[in-house]
């Protein structure tokens, strides 16, 4: 996976590019200046080396020329003529004799015509047009300075300047060549000592699990191990190990905190169902006491009544009345029960709240004859205990 990431890395955004092509236009541009600074230097030399040579065979021939033009020598004019045209730089060359009445005469006028060459335009360009020399002829007779002649000689730069500026573009493309077999090597220097150890310590760095760091560390091959890349290696492996410390302390406290949130949890669940257990038995108590308030003050009421009532029938209507308002029944029913009269019931003691909506339900009571263990008063006198009907459909009382 990391290898197809370095690989995705474009060429020009990679190091080992970037500081191979600063170096190299350096030396590119470096190379370039000096290359012409030296250029310029031969040039001047050239230059200056051109002209000294014409003045040195030319000076090498003036004394015969001299000659030749003091006797007016055809011949020797020719010899001095030939002469000068084995330096090849010289074009043409003419010798004048001078006479002694202010006249003169050409002894010679020789040209050789120079090829049209590509380059011509540079050479004049650098080194100029044709160069023509005047050097007077003087013989010294009787210690006296005499001038004689004429030599003009005609010179051309184009062999020097076609040499020079061939040796100018062989240092310049040279000078090229150099720089491009520096940048690849500096490329590939910079690739294995750069590129390379942070390519692999990429791939180190991607194995890595922030969150499992155990047994991983950083590698570098053994030559980068006393660098800067293995220094570099060495404190994220400190670090990596600092991380892993640091991890298990925050596992243990974790897994800690957990347990603690747990037995917190089951202790306020537990507190929270005995504090229900209380309230639900607080509440009860307070309801078992209270209803049983209500019944000994209700049991207080009777009492006085039973006291005060001026018969039994009275006693039984208002101890049917204070019930009935005290649980707060909405119609309340007394039987009477008189074994004289064949064990039945007598059932015209009655409480009704609305006596308009239970007047039908009263007056259907009144009608209604019971005996002793026969229908739900009756079993409750015979059984002597309370009895509760679930669902009267399925009761035959």
């Amino acid at each position: 996976m990391l290898d197809n990431d370095a690989n995705k890395i474009k060429l020009k955004n990679r190091i080992a590019y970037k500081q191979s092509r600063f170096i190299v236009l350096l030396a590119f541009i470096l190379g370039l200046f000096f290359s012409f600074t030296q250029v310029y230097v031969d040039y001047t030399d050239q230059d200056r080396n051109l002209k000294e040579n014409i003045q040195q065979v030319v000076n090498i021939m003036k004394r015969p020329a001299a000659e030749a033009a003091f006797h007016l020598d055809g011949e020797l004019a020719k010899q001095v003529a030939s002469g000068l045209f084995e330096y090849s730089p010289i074009m043409n060359v003419q010798i004048i004799g001078i006479l002694g009445d202010d006249s003169s005469v050409e002894l010679i006028a020789l040209d050789r015509a120079l090829p049209e060459q590509q380059d011509q335009w540079l050479s004049e360009i650098l080194f100029g047009d044709q160069q023509v020399h005047n050097i007077p002829l003087i013989l010294v007779h009787d210690d006296t300075e005499l001038q004689v002649g004429i030599l003009t000689v005609g010179a051309s730069p184009y062999e020097v300047a076609s040499a020079f500026i061939e040796r100018s573009i062989n240092g310049i493309l040279f000078g090229i060549l150099r720089t491009s077999l520096l940048a690849l090597i500096v490329l590939m220097f910079f690739y294995y000592t750069v590129t390379n150890p942070l390519a692999a310590l990429s791939q180190s760095w991607a194995k890595i699990d922030p969150e499992k760091t155990s047994n991983i560390r950083l590698t570098l091959p053994v030559k980068h191990q006393k660098d800067e890349f293995g220094m570099l290696a060495d404190n994220a492996n400190r670090f990596l190990s600092a991380l892993e410390k640091h991890l298990d302390r925050r596992k243990e406290a974790e897994k800690a905190l957990i347990l603690a949130n747990e037995t917190l949890e089951n202790r306020v669940t537990e507190r929270t169902a005995e504090l229900q257990s209380e309230i639900t038995v607080r509440v009860e108590t307070e309801q078992t006491l209270q209803t049983k308030s209500e019944i000994i003050l209700l049991l207080k009421r009777l009492t006085v009544i039973a006291n005060e009532a001026g018969s039994f029938r009275e006693a039984v209507q208002s101890t049917l009345l204070s019930i009935s308002q005290s649980i707060d029944w909405s119609f309340g029913h007394a039987y009477i029960f008189l074994k004289e009269e064949n064990n039945t019931f007598h059932s015209s003691l009655y409480y009704v709240e609305d006596k308009n909506k239970y007047k039908v339900f009263s007056h259907a009571f009144e009608l209604f004859e019971l005996r002793y263990g026969i229908g739900l008063p009756g079993q409750v006198q015979e059984k002597k205990a309370p009895i509760w009907i679930s669902d009267l459909s399925l009761e035959p009382y």
